[in-house]
């Protein structure tokens, strides 16, 4: 594999141009090199389209259907879909579809679990999938989308040293403040997370001032994420960010050195990111950036 020296760097570093078309081509087809499957012809059926075969297959476990939903999500994904289909949210949210289906027809999951999966699709507001185990290691399993905020104050500049323009607490003081412990930024304990807004924009019993205030809230709490001028603003999971605050917590009060808890937050944040991107609906996120009139932010 042909590699270039990163300038000052002192180590070799693979191409970027080779790492992205070895990516391309993993995905551009299944594990046999055989074009993508249409996942969206109305002909298959549930079993199909999570890729499981009952004919030869008579006794399949939880484990089983979740380990090929997995499979599926890793080709399916519109973040790593190379297929021919224009929409290619269709194929990832049909096989989210056939997974709840499975689930409710075949009774693998217990009652709460498959009622759960009945009512969720690929467009809910939920923050729990209907897969999730209480015993799973968030950062390994995430439990939901990423719809709650962790300041990772390791990386955060903290008072007086952020800029205004750009600083959380000063741009949105109803989602972040100063932790008095560490003079860095924090997400408040009563702020409403991504979901809770996005729950109260779209409810259909609200005025429209409240789903207006609600947008708006959102819409504010989307620019404090992106806007970190240390890019120290995380979407991650409920149980996610319990465990960051925790090492938080724990290099604060001393149970734990700082330089030890600090490089556990970074580590747990990649894989955050990572296995977070990987479980999301395929449905287009509302926390991604639009383009919009609506609210014009200028900086």
């Amino acid at each position: 594999m042909a590699s270039v020296v990163t300038a000052g760097s002192g180590f070799l570093r693979p191409a970027v141009a080779m790492r992205r078309s070895r990516v391309k081509g993993r995905s551009a087809g299944d594990d046999t090199g055989s074009p993508l499957q249409d996942l969206t012809s109305p002909s298959l059926t549930p079993w199909e389209v999570l890729g499981i075969d009952v004919a030869t297959n008579q006794e399949v476990s939880i484990a089983d259907v979740r380990r090929a939903y997995r499979a599926r999500m890793k080709v399916y994904h519109p973040d790593v879909y190379a297929g021919d289909a224009t929409d290619k949210e269709a194929n990832a949210r049909r096989v989210v579809a056939a997974y709840a289906a499975v689930a409710r027809e075949s009774g693998l999951l217990d009652s709460g679990d498959s009622a759960r999966a009945v009512d969720w699709d690929a467009n809910s507001n939920s923050e729990v999938f209907p897969w999730a185990r209480e015993d799973a290691d968030p950062f390994e399993e995430p439990e939901g989308p990423a719809q709650s905020v962790f300041v990772n104050e390791f990386a955060c500049r903290g008072r007086g040293a952020c800029p205004g323009y750009c600083c959380c607490v000063e741009r949105n003081p109803g989602s972040f403040a100063w932790a008095e412990d560490t003079n860095a930024a924090r997400f408040r304990v009563d702020a409403e997370t991504w979901g809770d807004l996005n729950r109260r924009a779209m409810s259909t019993g609200a005025s429209d001032a409240v789903k207006e205030d609600a947008d708006i809230a959102a819409h504010r709490l989307n620019l404090a994420v992106g806007q970190c001028p240390e890019a120290a603003i995380h979407w991650v999971t409920p149980r996610q960010r319990t465990v960051l605050e925790g090492l938080v917590a724990d290099a604060v009060d001393g149970t734990s050195a700082p330089n030890e808890a600090g490089a556990r937050v970074y580590e747990l944040l990649a894989k955050a990111k990572w296995e977070n991107g990987r479980a999301a609906a395929p449905a287009a996120s509302k926390r991604r950036a639009k383009a919009s009139t609506r609210w014009v932010d200028w900086y």
